[in-house]
């Protein structure tokens, strides 16, 4: 039986080895809560309105299909509270569901996503409701607490098999606690939510397949379900497939023709799974359709110019840009060093000296990832809608990990690691003491 003593030097070992990936779940569930507890029952601009209106309609309906009608819940919420553009639809102590009077018809566009994340923000968001006491609409925010969560101990785990040091991660997670992206995707209902985690994922899992310590066969569960999440995340499994077909190029004077089989399968069978998900979804969508969704005049004819000025969008202004609020009671400057440390990080390590061909075939990736995607995305559009839609920076938060890996990657000074954790932490106290200052 093991006595105290040893017990003791048990946990002290696994503290010793744990203590990064304590500290970031533990910041991010206070600073995200208090974040979150803070909002108001206004809703985020960026469709929460719709998301909140598909997930309180998981019990009874399951999905919500398009041309539906946004449901009598949300309406009240967007009559008495509003949006970022303030209450609009019937008075707040009269609404009797004349969907014509609100935005976009009073018509649903959540309709082109799964119900997987839904399902999974009702279930989580009621045990929340139940633990806490908090109202739905809160609850149902927080679970995007622990998607970051989640996604942050990933991320540490693919940093540390990249062999990058602690006090790097550990500056580079709390950035992410504190950053724009996480504020909007995080703290409020937001299928960009678990994008993060999927994207850390899925690079975790290809650098593992390639250095030998787990099968490549993982990138197929984690490709589906991410695809069935939010089809964004097709964007990550775009720069894993890339760095895995690079590696196998890259190290043909190094690894035996069976080996780059056991990764070259995998991976155009994950390919084509995934992408039988996304056709099978659309199918299912078309099948239980009620008519036309909302015409919300987002939709563009093809101008190369404009595709060509996609080239640097996922780079600059990138995922990571943006305002915490509306309002700008938080000074955008505080997360400007956070997008110059990716932007550096990305065009450093591509110009770095490659210890091996995997840093070499994860840098090259990466670059091309960041300058293709964007207008490969919005070519894919117009091939499938006849009309170009318009591609934003936040649909690149799958990338992040990679963006982030790179900017570890060349941080080898040890005034830039402490310099980088120094900032970190300075952002997610800021922001989080800004959202108790503005509630």
């Amino acid at each position: 039986m093991m006595d105290f003593a040893t017990s003791r030097r048990t946990v002290a070992l696994w503290l010793r080895n744990a203590w990064v990936p304590i500290i970031l779940v533990v910041v991010a569930l206070v600073s995200g809560g208090i974040i979150t507890a803070n909002h108001s029952d206004q809703f985020s601009p960026l469709d929460e309105w719709v998301y909140y209106d598909y997930t309180v309609k998981i019990p009874t309906q399951g999905v919500v299909r398009q041309g539906e009608l946004i449901g009598h819940e949300a309406l009240v919420g967007m009559a008495c509270n509003g949006d970022s553009f303030g209450p609009r639809g019937e008075p707040c102590n009269d609404v009797q569901d004349i969907n014509a009077s609100y935005p976009q018809g009073g018509k649903t566009s959540a309709d082109i996503y799964t119900p997987l994340y839904f399902v999974i923000t009702w279930s989580l968001g009621k045990v929340i409701q139940l633990l806490t006491g908090a109202e739905f609409l809160t609850a149902a925010r927080a679970t995007g607490i622990l998607w970051l969560a989640g996604g942050l101990l990933v991320f540490y785990r693919l940093l540390e098999l990249m062999k990058v040091r602690r006090v790097v991660t550990l500056g580079l997670g709390l950035a992410i606690i504190g950053a724009p992206t996480t504020f909007w995707a995080n703290t409020y209902i937001s299928t960009d939510a678990p994008v993060f985690l999927v994207g850390a994922a899925l690079l975790l899992a290809g650098v593992s397949a390639i250095k030998g310590r787990s099968s490549p066969w993982w990138l197929l569960p984690i490709a589906v379900i991410g695809i069935l999440l939010k089809v964004t995340t097709v964007l990550a499994l775009g720069l894993v497939v890339l760095a895995l077909v690079l590696f196998v190029i890259f190290a043909k004077h190094e690894t035996a023709w069976v080996a780059k089989r056991r990764l070259l399968i995998p991976v155009v069978v994950t390919v084509a799974a995934a992408g039988f998900a996304q056709v099978a979804w659309l199918l299912i969508r078309a099948q239980i359709s009620l008519g036309a969704g909302p015409d919300q005049g987002l939709a563009q004819p093809l101008a190369w110019r404009d595709i060509a000025g996609m080239l640097a969008l996922f780079i600059y202004p990138g995922p990571l840009s943006g305002n915490y609020d509306p309002l700008l009671r938080i000074p955008q400057i505080v997360g400007a060093p956070l997008v110059l440390i990716t932007i550096a990080g990305i065009v450093a390590f591509a110009c770095a000296r490659f210890a091996n061909p995997l840093e070499k075939s994860l840098a090259f990736s990466i670059v091309l990832a960041s300058t293709l995607f964007a207008p490969l995305l919005a070519l894919g559009m117009y091939l499938l809608l006849g009309d170009v839609f318009p591609v934003i920076e936040r649909y690149a938060i799958p990338l992040l990990p990679a963006y982030l890996l790179a900017a570890a990657m060349i941080i080898k000074n040890r005034v830039a690691e402490w310099a980088v954790l120094g900032y970190g932490a300075f952002l997610v106290v800021f922001v989080t003491a800004c959202s108790i200052a503005f509630a």
